[in-house]
């Protein structure tokens, strides 16, 4: 889970355009699932996030979008966007994604790890 100063950070770095959500969810039929998810990070204190929402594969919106780095914390995505786009891929470790490996797929234990890499 994240901290308060990690959610502003986020916030921040997606106030500068420089963070995009990209989300595999289905519509459906009782409530938004786009607002849903706009709300819910809204509540965490990304004030205007920028939500992508695909039902296909996230590689292929990630190169579409030109994205230069791609968290996530399903190994399934990050090993499709290593293997099929030039984005560097960060994962961060989960019990249940504990036994992947991937050479071309970066592990972190603590968030911050990702704002050092911005930073550069």
């Amino acid at each position: 889970m994240l901290t308060e100063e990690q959610w502003q950070e986020l916030d921040r770095l997606s106030r500068k355009e420089r963070l995009v959500f990209i989300t595999h969810r289905y519509e459906r039929e009782t409530y938004d699932i786009h607002q849903v998810t706009r709300d819910w990070l809204n509540q965490h204190g990304i004030e205007k996030p920028v939500v992508y929402f695909t039902q296909e594969s996230k590689a292929k919106l990630v190169d579409h979008l030109g994205v230069s780095l791609f968290v996530d914390d399903r190994h399934e995505n990050c090993q499709e966007v290593a293997e099929r786009t030039r984005a560097t891929v960060i994962m961060p470790h989960r019990h249940y994604n504990q036994d992947f490996s991937h050479p071309k797929v970066t592990r972190i234990r603590d968030f911050n790890e990702i704002f050092s890499y911005l930073s550069e």
